[in-house]
């Protein structure tokens, strides 16, 4: 038998019959398509998950009404990064702000400062007192 007359095996099943004699051959290889793409469909979904819960990002929708080096300022989103508050405040055109600063904040009603890394997440407040000063300012 030559390569032009062998038979064509399905792939997925590999019965041996050629594929135009078993007409539900297409169909099986199609429920089987279906399946396998459902299953990604899930993976992805919960790898999503994971990757948000690993790295939470902040709601756009939400608003807070804050200060930065006296200034007021609309952040958006709940739980920021210090580097995120510094972003936001240099989008937002407040004056002597860099992304090298030292980011503090004081919460309204509490007197203790706390010192935010660019990597650490804040839950932001409205009311709350955002201070970002050079390095190298001892104020």
């Amino acid at each position: 038998m030559n390569a032009a007359s062998q038979p064509d095996f399905d792939p997925v099943h590999n019965s041996g019959r050629r594929v135009e004699d078993d007409p539900r051959a297409i169909e099986r290889d199609e429920e089987h398509l279906r399946q396998v793409g459902a299953e990604l469909d899930r993976d992805e979904k919960q790898f999503a998950r994971d990757l948000q819960h690993d790295h939470p990002r902040p709601s756009p929708k939400h608003e807070h009404r804050v200060e930065m080096n006296y200034h007021p300022l609309t952040l958006h989103g709940v739980r920021l990064t210090g580097l995120e508050i510094k972003e936001q405040a240099i989008t937002a055109v407040i004056p002597n702000i860099q992304l090298n600063f030292h980011l503090t904040v004081e919460r309204a009603g509490k007197d203790a400062e706390h010192t935010i890394g660019d990597d650490e997440y804040w839950t932001v407040h409205d009311g709350d007192c955002f201070t970002a000063v050079k390095p190298d300012d001892n104020s």
